[in-house]
C-alpha cells in the first residue's frame, strides 16, 4: 500500500509546487483512508492554488467527518 508515501510527498510538495502536491493528494484519496490530516492538506494546497471554494468544501468536510479532530484548530 503506497498510501503513506503519497501522503508524504503530498506534504513534502507543499513547499513550492501546489500542483504537484494536489496530484499526489489525488492518487492517495484513491487508494488511502479520508483522514483529518489529508483533509486538512487537501484545503491548504486548494487554498493556495486559488480554489478558495473548494478549500471551503473541504473544510466542511473535515469539520462534519471529524468534528472533534485537532486539526479544526488549524483551519
Amino acid at each position: 500500500n503506497y498510501a503513506p508515501a503519497l501522503l508524504a510527498m503530498a506534504e513534502r510538495s507543499t513547499r513550492g509546487d501546489y500542483p504537484q502536491a494536489r496530484g499526489y493528494l489525488a492518487r492517495y484519496s484513491r487508494t488511502g483512508p479520508t483522514t483529518p490530516g489529508a483533509l486538512l492538506l487537501a484545503a491548504r494546497i486548494e487554498r493556495k492554488l486559488g480554489n478558495p471554494n473548494e478549500a471551503k468544501a473541504l473544510e466542511a468536510s473535515l469539520r462534519q467527518q471529524f468534528p472533534d479532530a485537532p486539526e479544526i484548530m488549524q483551519l
